[in-house]
Formats: C-alpha cells, structure tokens, sequence
C-alpha cells in the first residue's frame, strides 16, 4: 500500500486470512502487530504497537474485549490501564520524565465514564489515617501580624515531640511545606520517607526545586494523623512553614471559628 506493507502469517480457507498473526510495517517507521483469534470478525488475542521514538504498547484481549493495555515510553514512563468487559475500570501512570519522576497517578473509572484521581503527592482522606478519642477538636490559631499559625507536633523515633507554629493559609492549595533548616533537622529525628518526585515553587524570576516527603505521622492537638504528606524546597535560603487546604483533606470536615479564633477538625 502507499503507506504501509502487510504481512498475514497463519491459517488460511481458501485464499482467505482465518487465524494467525498480522503485521503492518508503516512507512513511518512505526510498527503494529496483531495476533487473531478469529480475522473475519475482527477478534483478536493481543496487538503491540512499536513506535520509532522508542514508545511501546501491549495490548491483551479477553473473549476479544480488551483486557489490559500496557504502554511504556521511551523515558522509562508507563500507563497500566485494565478493562472489565471491554470498559476501563482503573489506570496507572508512573512518570519516568526528569520533571515529574516519581510521581504515580491512579484512576478508578465509574460504569459512565467518570474517574477518580488520586496521586502520591497529595493528602487525602482516610479514615485510619486520624487516631483520637474525640470526634472533633478545637485548636487555637496564634494571631501575629495579621497572619495564624498553628501549632504542628512533629514526632521524634525517640517519642519525642517537635513542635512547631506553622503559617495556616486558606487559599493556598498546596498541603504542607517545610522549609529547608526545619526539614534539615526533622529529618534526621523523625520517620520521613522521600517520595522521589521533584517540583518546581515559586514565581516567575522566582523559581526553586522541591520535593515531595512523607511523614509517618505528625500532632495535630490531640490526634495524631498519619502517612502526611509534605513539599520541601531545595534551596537552603526558603525557610516558609504553611498549612494549606490540601492538608486539611486528610480530616472528615474542618471549620474555621473567626471569631474565636480557632480551627474545628473532625476526625
């Protein structure tokens, strides 16, 4: 053909291609092989698809429903996307990119089409995450200068506690970030696990590397809350402590008291 070449190898009934292996050479470079169960009614056993920058795609079939497809780019990345039936239920996608490695996505897919994401950098809500006997707590935000802290408890492997007045910003969207002396030291007392994603904070003129922690668990007044993911910058001159909204995701509800001047969390 003008843009490819063909080539079937298998069974054949009377000049007609049955079962058996098809290859498709495109003139591009890339390359497409299909195994068949059944030609005539399209059914097919598995399908691989190379393309010339070095992306692969592996493709298995079910009853000829898709079953999973494997993709790997050529940055070490891949996607594992599985299939119920012929209809995707749940994707993986780790990144093998230097800007983004280490970072993992999840979708679970609802029966029309809608998903949920989760990832590996953000902190969400699990209920065995919150230990406490209370079903809410009242903590105190500490007034200066026309900003509120409140004070985090970062603990020690000796059980100790370290305890820290953090920056409390509801519109920032980030979870929480460390600054660079306090991660220095924490580090060395605390359980922390580097995440190995990396990032970039900051504005325009502005910029600087992080990266993506986790702490095994952390006090917040009396609870104690787990698996706490954290952003911590590189530069040893950015020394911020915030408490953005998307650590307060990892509680059931938490209202801010103007008046009183205090944070509400719920377990």
């Amino acid at each position: 053909m003008d843009t490819q070449e063909q080539i079937l190898n298998g069974k054949f009934d009377h000049a007609e291609f049955k079962i058996g292996i098809q290859t498709i050479n495109f003139n591009s470079g890339n390359k497409q092989v299909i195994e068949y169960e059944d030609y005539q009614v399209e059914k097919r056993l598995k399908e691989e698809y190379y393309w010339t920058n070095g992306d692969k795609e592996f493709t298995e079939y079910i009853n000829g429903f898709k079953s999973k497809i494997h993709y790997v780019s050529s940055d070490s990345g891949e996607t594992l996307t599985h299939f119920e039936n012929g209809t995707k239920v749940y994707e993986k996608t780790t990144f093998g990119e230097i800007s983004k490695k280490g970072l993992i996505i999840e979708k679970k897919y609802n029966s029309d089409g809608s998903f949920i994401e989760t990832s590996n950098i953000q902190n969400y809500r699990k209920e065995e995450d919150v230990i406490g006997d209370k079903n809410f707590i009242d903590l105190p935000l500490e007034e200066r200068s026309n900003q509120y802290r409140l004070r985090v408890g970062f603990k020690t492997m000796d059980g100790e506690l370290i305890e820290v007045p953090i920056q409390f910003d509801s519109g920032a969207s980030s979870s929480l970030f460390i600054g660079y002396r306090l991660y220095q030291e924490l580090q060395s007392q605390c359980e922390v696990v580097d995440l190995n994603v990396r990032s970039m904070a900051g504005g325009v003129g502005s910029e600087f590397n992080t990266r993506y922690v986790k702490f095994k668990e952390i006090q917040i007044g009396e609870y104690t809350v787990k698996n706490v993911v954290a952003v911590v910058p590189e530069r040893n001159d950015i020394n911020d402590l915030l408490i953005g909204v998307g650590f307060l995701r990892k509680f059931s509800e938490v209202e801010w008291r103007f008046n009183s001047n205090t944070l509400r969390f719920y377990k």
